[in-house]
Formats: structure tokens, C-alpha cells, sequence
């Protein structure tokens, strides 16, 4: 859509989301007592935002603090998520592999086909067609990062659960400076070689395990 392919409107749209949760996600709290008076009542403190000039008042609004719970791809957002990873390797043990996928969105045909042009891209020669798919990337960044997560989660689901009998994972998605996303993950899979480096044995059926695939 017109929005969508606007080169500022997911800007905008991305920081009025953020300030959304953030409004409604803080808490404001006022420092009850500092050891000199009595528990701040709700007429003190209005008495004191309509004489917000006098010093005592000054103080008192001085010790209201606004507070945040995490919010998603803040630091503190990728702190707990830290922690949640850290809790996974103590709970499940080291995982059986790493992985990273990047998409080639400059030749999917999977992916051209859902959007404008298409048939001029199937006809196009080898270096129009990498223009136009460039082009193509920069108008419709939403349908292209949707098909990278689409193909992700098939093959993740189909093929390395059922292939690799994985029982647990951890990835988060990135994007490279020209837009393109890519996925890393950690695996846990059911009865796979551990990575121990330190025994001969182990590091021969490691690496004939993974050599094999």
C-alpha cells in the first residue's frame, strides 16, 4: 500500500508506537516521607503543583520519578531477553548449534510473486532483473520482511524440527543497513553431539555429524 511503501511513514509510525507503550506502560511515584514529615497526601500534592513556584513545593515535585517497564527493543527489553537465554543454557544445556539465515531477496522468485511487477521481473535479463528486484526491495520492505519470516518459521517447523528433532530454540531477527532481515538462533536438539572439544572422541563425532550434513 501507499503507507507501507513510503520511505518515512514506517518511521513515524514505529516511534508513535513507542511512545504509545510508553505512556501507557510508566507509573509515576512520589517519595512518601524523607524522614521529616508525615505521608504525602493527595491535597499536599495538588496544593503543590498549583504553587509549583515556592521552594518547598519545588522540592516536593522534584521527588516525583517516572518509571518504565521494558519495552520491546529498548535495552532493557534485550536484557531480560539476555536473561531468558542465560536461564535456557542453565535449565537445557549447551545448545547443539548455532544458526543464522539470511534471505536472497534479490532472487526469490517465491517472493516477487506476491508483489507489483511480476511479470516483468520473470522477463526481465540478469542485470534488469537484479535493478528491478532492488527497486522492488526499497518500495515493499513489508512483504519482504513477512516472506523472510514466513519461509523461517516453515523451515524451522518442517525441517529442522522433524529433520534435527529439535525440542527448544531461541532466535531474534536483525535488519542489515539496506533493510534486508536475517534471523539468529540457538537450537537445542534431542540426543545431538555435544560440542566438547576437549575429548577426542567427542570432537570426531561431532565434527563426522555435522560434516554429514
Amino acid at each position: 500500500g501507499r503507507f507501507a511503501r513510503h520511505p518515512t511513514f514506517r518511521f513515524v509510525a514505529f516511534n508513535t508506537l513507542m511512545r504509545s507503550q510508553a505512556r501507557a506502560r510508566s507509573k509515576f511515584f512520589v517519595k512518601q516521607h524523607d524522614g521529616t514529615r508525615e505521608p504525602l497526601t493527595r491535597e499536599q500534592l495538588i496544593q503543590a503543583l498549583e504553587h509549583s513556584d515556592d521552594p518547598e513545593a519545588q522540592a516536593l515535585i522534584n521527588s516525583i520519578t517516572r518509571h518504565a517497564v521494558s519495552i520491546r527493543g529498548t535495552r532493557p527489553f534485550w536484557n531480560r531477553k539476555r536473561q531468558d537465554l542465560e536461564a535456557y543454557a542453565y535449565s537445557l544445556g549447551c545448545p547443539g548449534a548455532f544458526i543464522t539465515f539470511s534471505p536472497a531477496d534479490l532472487h526469490w522468485r517465491s517472493l516477487y510473486q506476491h508483489m507489483p511487477r511480476y511479470g516483468e521481473w520473470l522477463r526481465a535479463s540478469e542485470p534488469e532483473r537484479m535493478a528491478l528486484s532492488r527497486y522492488l526491495l526499497r518500495q515493499n520492505p513489508h512483504i519482504a520482511a513477512f516472506h523472510f519470516y514466513r519461509r523461517y518459521c516453515f523451515f524451522r517447523d518442517i525441517v529442522l524440527r522433524k529433520k534435527f528433532n529439535v525440542t527448544d530454540y531461541w532466535d531474534r531477527y536483525e535488519w542489515q543497513g539496506r533493510g534486508s532481515p536475517h534471523n539468529h538462533g540457538l537450537y537445542w536438539m534431542k540426543d545431538s553431539p555435544a560440542a566438547d572439544m576437549e575429548d577426542e572422541a567427542a570432537r570426531d563425532i561431532f565434527a563426522r555429524t555435522w560434516g554429514f550434513h
